[in-house]
């Protein structure tokens, strides 16, 4: 603590001491402040006390943790930032959150390049998965709040694919699925199962038709009705499919 004493005026003085009054004041309280400030790093609650009683209290300065996070406040384009929980990302800031356009890699390799807002993938983007060191695209499509929404494209992992409607990261509406073993289900979908109106073809297995004893036609049983062949079909058989 530390103590500023007032100068005392001298007797005859007394008519200019109380008309200035109040530059003294000011200027006991810039010397209190300058003195403060000298021992402020040493106490940070330096408290100055006045000769008449009256105390002046110095600001407080913000905690390091305060200022640094004001100075980490991040808000437009920046370069790669580097996540506690191992991601990377670069592109756009608003507000300290991931907004806009940016490529986020995760700490597994996983990779996301497309739009963000409130730190969420939303909007149109890609999203590739890491397969022993090689990218292979997963999805490309939209996203609401870092789930697959609206129309996008699913490529799984043991082979099939789904064209279609997504709604909170789930198949819903419109879609065309094409499974492993080469059937096909086109229609409505619900929650993720298939709901409603819809066409499935099974898998195609290739047959040899023969037109005559001289030519043979091959296509597909599924789509034998309209596979163009013309004039007396004598016999089918089916053909081994690799």
């Amino acid at each position: 603590m530390v103590t500023v004493e007032t100068p005392k005026p001298h007797v005859g003085a007394a008519v200019r001491a109380r008309n200035s009054r109040l530059y003294l004041d000011q200027y006991v309280y810039l010397c209190a402040s300058l003195c403060c400030l000298r021992t402020l790093a040493a106490d940070p609650s330096c408290v100055l006390q006045i000769s008449e009683g009256s105390f002046i209290e110095a600001p407080k300065p913000d905690p390091l943790w305060k200022t640094w996070d004001a100075k980490a406040q991040k808000h437009g384009e920046h370069a790669t930032v580097f996540h506690t929980n191992g991601d990377k990302y670069r592109g756009q800031y608003e507000g300290n959150m991931r907004h806009g356009a940016g490529t986020l890699l995760f700490k597994n390799g996983d990779k996301y390049e497309g739009e963000f807002q409130g730190g969420l993938q939303h909007g149109f983007g890609t999203h590739w998965v890491n397969k022993k060191g090689k990218l292979r695209m997963q999805y490309r499509g939209g996203f609401g709040f870092g789930k697959r929404q609206g129309q996008g494209i699913l490529a799984y992992q043991d082979g099939g694919k789904y064209e279609g409607e997504w709604i909170a990261g789930k198949r819903d509406g419109q879609g065309k699925m094409i499974y492993i073993d080469g059937s096909v289900y086109e229609g409505m979908w619900k929650e993720g199962s298939r709901h409603g109106p819809g066409m499935c073809r099974p898998m195609p297995v290739m047959c040899a038709v023969r037109v005559s004893w001289l030519s043979v036609c091959v296509c597909d049983v599924a789509v034998l009705g309209v596979c163009g062949v013309s004039g007396r079909v004598s016999s089918v058989f089916a053909l081994s499919r690799k």
